[in-house]
């Protein structure tokens, strides 16, 4: 399920980027940390037509991650995304969030979309979170979320296969299944 989320503000150090950088970010961007997480039961549910579940889960609280973690364990109750900082003045009230994955077994869905919002008055979540069996594909999984020309950021994680990552990597594996 794709998760977004906007809640009080965290501090990091925000990695330096190239362009062809993993991630490349935007010249918007204040301070990115990126990872896998444990996903929670949503606080609320906001309507995303361009998604396969046709929703996004919205949660009250920012996730723990495992910062810098690109290797992404195919296993429900998992969660993986961003949690970013934009500079003082650049808020995106329109942000699309365009998530690339592996074709769905059930309907070869390979693409995703929805928009949000990203303020530079608190840190944001863009991630996703396994919730079904026909979600766990491996492969490369990308966010690209832009509003217009401008890119904000762009990451791609690597999904493993289930049960191919040794338990540390998937410290919260069915944690939260809808």
């Amino acid at each position: 399920m794709i998760r977004a989320a906007v809640a009080a503000a965290l501090i990091w150090a925000a990695p330096a980027a190239a362009q062809d950088a993993n991630p490349a970010i935007g010249g918007s961007v204040a301070e990115m940390v990126f990872g896998v997480y444990c996903a929670e039961p949503p606080a609320d549910r906001v309507e995303a037509p361009g998604t396969v579940s046709g929703v996004i889960n919205i949660v009250s609280d920012l996730p723990v991650m495992q910062a810098g973690q690109l290797l992404v364990p195919a296993e429900l109750g998992v969660g993986f995304g961003v949690l970013v900082d934009m500079q003082p003045g650049r808020s995106f009230g329109q942000a699309i969030v365009e998530l690339t994955h592996p074709p769905y077994p059930t309907n070869g869905v390979e693409v995703e979309t929805y928009i949000t919002d990203l303020s530079d008055a608190v840190t944001n979540l863009v991630g996703f979170s396994f919730d079904h069996d026909y979600e766990l594909v491996p492969g490369p999984w990308a966010f690209r979320v832009f509003e217009g020309e401008e890119e904000i950021f762009e990451i791609t994680f690597e999904v493993a296969p289930p049960g191919t990552l040794p338990p540390s990597m998937s410290p919260c594996a069915g944690a939260f299944t809808s």
